[in-house]
C-alpha cells in the first residue's frame, strides 16, 4: 500500500517542540528553501523550524493515512470482499483522505472526510464508524458481495 501526505500543516505539540530545539538541531536548508525564505521575508531559523514542525506532523500523517488503509482492508476481510488498499492519500488543505483499492481486478476509490477519521481515532466516535461503514458500503458495495456470498 502506498501513503501519501498531499500538503503540509503542524500540530502545536510539534510546532512547539521545533520552538524549543537549539538552532544547532534543525534541519539543513537547501539552496531552494534558503531562497524561498527570503521571498517569504521570514529568517533562515525560522523557515527551518517551520519545516522542522511540518516534517514531524508529516510523519504523524503519513502514519494516520496507512492506519486509513488498514481500516479499509479489515472491512474488505470483514465483508468478505476479496480487495486490497492500493494507496492512500491524505490531502491536507482539502481535509480529505483519498482511499484507492482494487476490487476483483477493477480500480476504485472513495474520499473520507478527515473528521470522520479524527473523530474514530480519536475519541472511538460510534457515529464516526457507522458514518465510515456507510460510505464504504456506498462506494465499493460491501453489502451487495456481503449478500452474495
Amino acid at each position: 500500500m502506498d501513503i501519501r501526505v498531499d500538503g503540509n500543516r503542524s500540530s502545536s505539540e510539534n510546532w512547539a517542540y521545533s520552538r524549543s530545539v537549539s538552532p544547532r538541531e534543525l534541519p539543513p536548508l537547501s539552496s531552494e528553501e534558503k531562497r524561498f525564505a527570503v521571498q517569504l521575508g521570514l529568517s533562515l531559523e525560522d523557515f527551518a523550524r517551520n519545516q522542522l514542525a511540518a516534517d514531524l506532523t508529516r510523519k504523524d500523517l503519513a502514519t494516520r493515512a496507512e492506519m486509513v488503509g488498514r481500516l479499509v482492508d479489515a472491512w474488505f476481510k470483514e465483508y468478505g470482499v476479496s480487495g486490497h488498499v492500493s494507496e492512500v492519500s491524505l490531502r491536507t488543505f482539502e481535509g480529505k483522505v483519498r482511499v484507492n483499492v482494487e476490487i476483483s481486478g477493477r480500480v476504485s476509490f472513495c474520499v473520507i472526510e478527515e473528521d470522520v477519521i479524527t473523530s474514530l481515532f480519536e475519541s472511538g466516535s460510534k457515529q464516526a464508524e457507522m458514518q465510515l461503514k456507510r460510505l464504504l458500503n456506498a462506494n465499493f458495495g460491501f453489502e451487495r458481495e456481503a449478500k452474495a456470498s
